[in-house]
């Protein structure tokens, strides 16, 4: 959709760190580093254990190749596909210790991001082509880059990214003791529009 800005790598790239370091701290994976011989090279599959909506597939890619560069990725779905149980979303190739310390941060972005777009598929199936489900700017402190993205490659309309892009009036500004739910929109760029709309 016209109005999704592009992903800011900037950020995802802080979230990755943040993640990463989280995990790992000063010290790495200890066990795969005790374990695992260093020369050991290793092949891995990224595989659906049930039926989804693929999301967050390049993030998981970054995240491999900020561990190590020499990790090979190939990636044979792209967000937004709706897969099978069983089926293979990426193919990965490198050092088993890199591929092994990254596995859990990396599904840890795919599991949350496809999670979430597999509940938006399956509402905007449930609304049909007469009702939207919107997003709002009710997204995780950090992961608003990631999630709108998510939304968008799950067919989801956005209504605004942030506060600075669109003039959202709700009805509890305007008549505190109205219903919960009805909002008043005020949308830019030119023509200036007014739409009246519910949400729940």
């Amino acid at each position: 959709m016209s109005n999704i800005h592009p992903i800011d790598w900037k950020r995802v790239d802080i979230l990755i760190d943040l993640a990463l370091e989280e995990d790992l701290g000063e010290n790495g994976d200890i066990t795969t580093n005790s374990v695992i011989d260093a020369d050991l090279k290793a092949k891995a599959v990224l595989l659906a254990k049930q039926d989804l909506v693929c999301a967050g597939l390049p993030v998981a890619e970054r995240l491999f190749k900020r561990i190590d560069p020499e990790i090979g990725f190939k990636a044979l779905v792209k967000d937004g596909d709706v897969l099978k149980k069983g089926d293979i979303l990426a193919e990965m190739y490198g050092p088993a210790r890199a591929l092994l310390t990254g596995e859990r941060t990396a599904l840890n972005f795919i599991q949350r991001l496809s999670g979430s777009a597999t509940m938006a598929h399956k509402y905007q199936a449930l609304a049909g082509d007469k009702s939207w489900i919107l997003d709002t700017r009710k997204t995780t402190p950090g992961w608003r880059n990631l999630e709108l993205d998510m939304l968008r490659q799950s067919l989801i309309e956005r209504q605004r990214k942030d506060a600075i892009e669109q003039i959202r009036l709700a009805v509890s500004f305007l008549e505190p003791r109205n219903e919960v739910g009805r909002c008043l929109f005020v949308k830019e760029p030119e023509p200036l529009r007014r739409e009246q709309g519910y949400r729940y």
